[in-house]
């Protein structure tokens, strides 16, 4: 008899006013070492503390406490680097693990530039990172990339050719393809997807192109010569903001047997003077999808998802 799942509910009372704790569970290495991360936030999408123990027989005991702050959020000068980084998927036809993560740069510090966003100013910028692991320990990061830019090396905060360029909030989640590559949605600027179709802007997303997301889908190719994912991102995908304010966020993708790939995303009826949303006051906040019978190249024009679909 074999066990199918194991589950375990955790349920932490607020440690205070307005704090939002969070846990997350990772494995470090192959074998039964775990890792049990604990964050709190205070302050709208930003984490303002997280701590780490180690359990080294899967769960059974547990190391004391350890601040890992410093893991998550790094200062320069009055700027900020913030990095999110899900559990990893282990892709069993190259025998590694992949995550896909985000950085998100605070160029004025996270106060001054989630108040510039609000406004409907450009303050945060987004960058997705796909690491490879053999064991969880030794990791390679790659920025992922869908136009010409520099690459990230720790020293270009304010190098222009990284901070406007390729700018990319994570999706959701990374799948593995029959065939060993990897899929994973990310959210490029509005501008950049216009450019890149050929297409103003103000034809389709005249509110703020600059601070909002299309769809690009990404394929990932394993190179055993360089030992690097080479990446093949799709046509991206812009939505209307007559129909989402906010552009697509939060995608998340799905490989169906058929061969079709679908992915969901999250839309917007926000209403922000600073953003010029042009959303009609009853427009519903739906969920949308859009799907691919070509590999992930193109995708179709997105539809809502309603409950009876």
């Amino acid at each position: 008899m074999s066990i199918h799942s194991v589950k375990r509910e955790l349920f932490e009372k607020s440690p205070g006013k307005n704090m939002a704790p969070s846990h997350s569970f990772y494995y470090k290495g192959q074998g039964l070492t775990k890792v049990h991360r604990r964050c709190v936030d205070y302050e709208s999408d930003y984490t303002n503390e997280a701590y780490e123990r180690v359990s080294y027989d899967n769960g059974r005991t547990w190391s004391p406490w350890k601040n890992v702050y410093e893991q998550i959020i790094k200062k320069w000068g009055h700027g900020e680097i913030m990095w999110a980084k899900p559990p990893a998927v282990y892709n069993p036809y190259h025998d590694h693990y992949v995550v896909l993560c985000m950085q998100r740069l605070f160029p004025n510090g996270h106060r001054e530039d989630y108040r510039l966003l609000w406004s409907g100013i450009k303050g945060t910028l987004d960058h997705t990172f796909i690491e490879v692991s053999k064991d969880l320990e030794n990791r390679s990061s790659f920025l992922v990339k869908y136009e010409e830019g520099a690459d990230y090396s720790g020293k270009e905060y304010l190098d222009r050719e990284y901070t406007e360029k390729n700018l990319a909030y994570f999706g959701c989640n990374l799948e593995i393809d029959s065939n060993g590559d990897i899929l994973f949605p990310i959210g490029a600027r509005v501008k950049a997807c216009c450019k890149i179709l050929g297409i103003d802007p103000s034809d389709i997303f005249p509110s703020c192109p600059h601070i909002s997301n299309g769809l690009i889908v990404v394929r990932g190719v394993w190179n055993e010569k360089e030992n690097r994912y080479d990446f093949y991102p799709s046509k991206p995908l812009v939505i209307s903001d007559l129909k989402s304010s906010r552009g697509i966020d939060e995608p998340t993708i799905l490989l169906l047997k058929s061969g079709r790939i679908v992915v969901v995303f999250r839309g917007a009826n926000t209403d922000l003077p600073g953003w010029n949303t042009r959303i009609a006051p009853d427009a519903p906040a739906h969920k949308w999808y859009t799907y691919s019978d070509d590999g992930g190249k193109t995708f179709s024009d997105p539809v809502p998802y309603r409950f009876d679909d």
